[in-house]
C-alpha cells in the first residue's frame, strides 16, 4: 500500500532526492564514521588542551579515571561505537527498502536514513566529549543527542499534524538548528538562577523532558483514540502519563514542575482535540523492550556517576558505558516500532 500522506503530497525535490540516494545510504554512513574518526584523530595530534590534561589521573564527570591514551574515559568513549554500529546498520536496512510501503520507515523516504544518521552523530559526538574531554566535545555530544530525539519527535509530531515530509524534515532541520544555535552562544548571566539548573543549564533539561513527554502523550493518545473511552479521561491521561514520568524520573523542582505542566497541558489539549489521528500504531513488544532499556540506562546513568554508588574509576565495567549499551538498544526497537506504523489516511 503507498502512504498518501508521505509520498505523493512531497515535493518534487523530495521525491529526487529519494531516488538519489537510494542504495548509497550505508556508504554515506561509513563515509561519516570514518571522516569523523579522522578529524578526533587530528585532534588527539594537535592536542585538547589543559583543562583536558587536568583531567588526567582523577575520576571524570562520569566516573571513570582520566586516561593520557588515545581516550580520556577509554570505556565510555568506546561504548560509542553502539550507536555507530545501530545507525548503519539502519542505514544498510534503508537502503533495502522497496518503493512501496505502510509508511516512510518500511519503504524509500528520507526519514528513515535521517534517522539512522542521527545515531551516527549521536556515536560520534558523545564519543567526542568522552575521547577529549573538552566544551566542544561536550557541545557536540548534546547536539547528538538533540539531534535523535527532535528527528524521533518530530516524526511523530508530524504524522499526527498530518504533515507531508519535506515539510516534517524542513521543520526538524529548523527546531534543531535553531535550538543549538542559542545553545552554542547561550549566555549564563541572562537566564535564571534555579539552583541546580542555574543558567540556560535549565534549558537543556526543560527542552529534553518537553520532547519526551510530547513523544509520551502521542503514543498514548493514539492508542487511547482507538478506544471507546470519554473526551475528558483520555485528555486527562495524556495529559498525566508524562507528568508522572517527570515526577517519577527526575523529581523536578517545584518552579521547573509548574512549566512543564502548562506545557504538557496545553499540548494535550491540542493533541485529544482530534477525533480521528491518520496512523496507527500496533502495540508490539519493541516499544517496552525500548522504554524498559532507556528507563534502565537512565538509573544506572545517575548512580554511575562520579561519587555516587556504582562509581569504580578504574574499573573496566563502567556503568556510563552501559548507558549507551542500553540506550543505543532503545534507539534500535523505536526504529522497529515506527516501522510498524499503518497509515490510515488512505484513499
Amino acid at each position: 500500500m503507498k502512504d498518501i500522506m508521505f509520498n505523493y503530497h512531497s515535493p518534487y525535490f523530495v521525491q529526487y532526492s529519494v531516488k538519489t540516494f537510494h542504495s548509497t545510504w550505508l556508504g554515506k554512513g561509513c563515509f561519516l564514521t570514518l571522516f569523523g574518526l579522522l578529524i578526533y584523530l587530528i585532534s588527539y595530534i594537535i592536542g585538547w588542551g589543559e583543562y583536558s590534561e587536568s583531567l588526567i589521573g582523577i575520576p571524570a564527570q562520569y566516573c571513570e579515571l582520566g586516561s593520557d591514551g588515545l581516550f580520556r574515559e577509554p570505556m565510555n568513549s568506546i561504548s560509542n561505537f553502539a550507536y555507530i554500529g545501530v545507525g548503519l546498520l539502519l542505514l544498510w536496512e534503508a537502503d533495502q527498502q522497496p518503493e512501496y510501503g505502510p509508511n516512510p520507515f518500511s519503504r524509500k523516504s528520507l526519514i528513515s536514513p535521517l534517522y539512522g544518521i542521527s545515531a551516527v552523530f549521536l556515536g560520534l559526538g558523545s564519543l567526542a566529549m568522552h575521547g577529549t574531554q573538552t566544551q566542544i566535545g561536550g557541545f557536540l555530544d548534546w547536539g547528538g543527542m538533540m539531534l535523535w530525539m527532535t528527528v524521533f519527535v518530530g516524526y511523530s509530531v508530524g504524522r499526527v499534524l498530518r504533515w507531508d515530509e519535506s515539510t516534517t524534515i524542513r521543520n526538524i532541520i529548523i527546531f534543531t538548528i535553531t535550538y543549538l544555535v542559542i545553545d552554542f552562544f547561550r549566555r549564563e548571566e541572562l537566564a535564571p538562577d534555579w539552583g541546580e539548573m542555574e543558567g540556560l543549564g535549565f534549558l537543556r533539561h526543560f527542552v529534553w523532558n518537553s520532547l519526551i513527554g510530547i513523544w509520551l502523550m502521542i503514543e498514548a493518545d493514539l492508542f487511547l483514540s482507538r478506544k471507546e473511552i470519554r473526551h475528558e479521561f483520555r485528555m486527562l491521561a495524556v495529559f498525566l502519563l508524562p507528568v508522572i514520568a517527570l515526577i517519577v524520573l527526575d523529581a523536578p523542582k517545584l518552579r521547573y514542575l509548574v512549566l512543564q505542566i502548562i506545557l504538557f497541558l496545553v499540548c494535550s489539549m491540542i493533541l485529544t482535540g482530534t477525533k480521528n489521528h491518520p496512523i496507527s500504531r500496533p502495540l508490539t513488544p519493541w516499544l517496552p523492550l525500548g522504554v524498559t532499556s532507556f528507563i534502565l540506562g537512565l538509573l544506572i546513568w545517575n548512580i554511575g556517576q562520579a561519587e555516587q554508588s556504582g562509581c569504580n574509576p578504574e574499573s573496566l565495567l563502567q556503568l556510563h558505558a552501559g548507558w549507551h549499551l542500553f540506550t543505543a538498544f532503545t534507539f534500535y526497537a523505536f526504529h522497529r516500532h515506527l516501522k510498524g506504523e499503518i497509515s490510515l489516511d488512505l484513499d
